[in-house]
């Protein structure tokens, strides 16, 4: 993994509506190099896919950045570091994270757990955020969610959602202090939006690139 990732962000449990906000944003559709995983993020942001994960920025300064130095600075007031990682099941399980008997909340600490915590300061408990779906009260979606400081000044948080039976998606992201509220309601949204219509081999088969 060329990116020192950073880990993120925890909100208060409850049913959260998307259509209340962000609904300006035009979005992009992302897709990888073999075409099987996509995921809707906004249009202004910056990508990059190498080593089995994605990586996404606020702005095209802070992409070349990392790209450059291999390494994650501390954003700006509003910029925003996002890093996309999806897992079968079955990975997660030779790396020693339970998956079928945990929920998402205790599967996010874990991974947290997993990810290195040495840089880690006030830890917040998971807990598991509802969304309702933008079309449907009846539909929602749950994602697995915890909070904390990072080392130079960092707010992060760590999320994790099940894309399906098999394979789930996990996102980490690092921002200034108390800027990644703007950005919360725009992660959930790519978070729900993503599909990988792969197998599990296929996905095993790009890890190991």
């Amino acid at each position: 993994m060329r990116y020192i990732v950073v880990v993120f962000a925890l909100l208060s449990l409850g049913i959260l509506p998307l259509a209340a906000q962000d609904d300006d944003i035009e979005l992009e559709t992302f897709e990888s190099a073999d075409k099987y995983f996509t995921f809707e993020y906004p249009a202004d942001w910056f990508v990059n896919e190498q080593a089995g994960a994605v990586l996404l920025t606020t702005s095209d300064e802070l992409m070349d950045s990392i790209l450059e130095n291999l390494e994650v600075p501390v954003p700006d007031d509003d910029d925003m570091i996002l890093t996309w990682l999806i897992m079968p099941h079955d990975f997660l399980s030779l790396l020693g994270i339970g998956i079928e008997s945990e929920s998402l909340d205790d599967l996010t600490l874990d991974f947290l757990n997993f990810m290195n915590t040495e840089t880690a300061n006030n830890i917040n408990e998971p807990e598991i955020i509802i969304i309702t779906s933008e079309t449907d009260e009846d539909i929602t979606y749950e994602i697995g969610q915890l909070t904390f400081a990072s080392s130079g000044d960092r707010e992060s948080m760590v999320l994790t959602y099940r894309i399906n039976e098999e394979i789930t998606s996990f996102v980490i992201a690092a921002a200034a202090p108390a800027s990644l509220t703007q950005h919360q309601t725009t992660i959930y949204k790519m978070l729900i939006s993503a599909e990988y219509t792969g197998t599990v081999d296929d996905l095993i088969a790009s890890l190991s690139e």
